[in-house]
């Protein structure tokens, strides 16, 4: 208990404010700290997935395949660009397009992205 500290505000107070001084300044398009979870969340496991992955820039493009070094290869799209997760969100293969505000408000253009990358990526 001597590594311990009182507690000036309610504890789910001190919790959220501690939560965002560690994320520190929220950029556009990043979801802030908060107890509820974000946009999408009643969507398909697969789908659910792959959306956080393109919200996140973290999934299994060729790029960071190639940067953990699960692949050698060619890091190119079938469409010719660099296969990157944000360019995933524009790729001329995909039926539409989208932006990462599409993304954390799950748009009808970001579940089909969504929808298709997520066997993919």
């Amino acid at each position: 208990m001597k590594y311990t500290n009182i507690l000036a505000k309610p504890p789910e107070q001190a919790r959220m404010d501690s939560w965002k001084l560690t994320v520190g300044h929220i950029e556009d398009g990043q979801i802030a700290p908060a107890e509820h979870l974000p946009a999408g969340y009643n969507l398909d496991w697969p789908a659910w997935r792959t959306l956080n992955r393109l919200r996140t820039g973290v999934g299994r493009s060729k790029d960071n395949l190639k940067k953990w070094g699960v692949i050698q290869k060619d890091t190119k799209c079938d469409c010719g660009d660099e296969h990157t997760m944000s360019h995933l969100l524009i790729c001329p293969n995909c039926p539409t397009t989208c932006t990462t505000s599409d993304l954390l408000t799950v748009t009808k253009n970001a579940i089909k992205v969504v929808k298709h990358w997520e066997g993919e990526i």
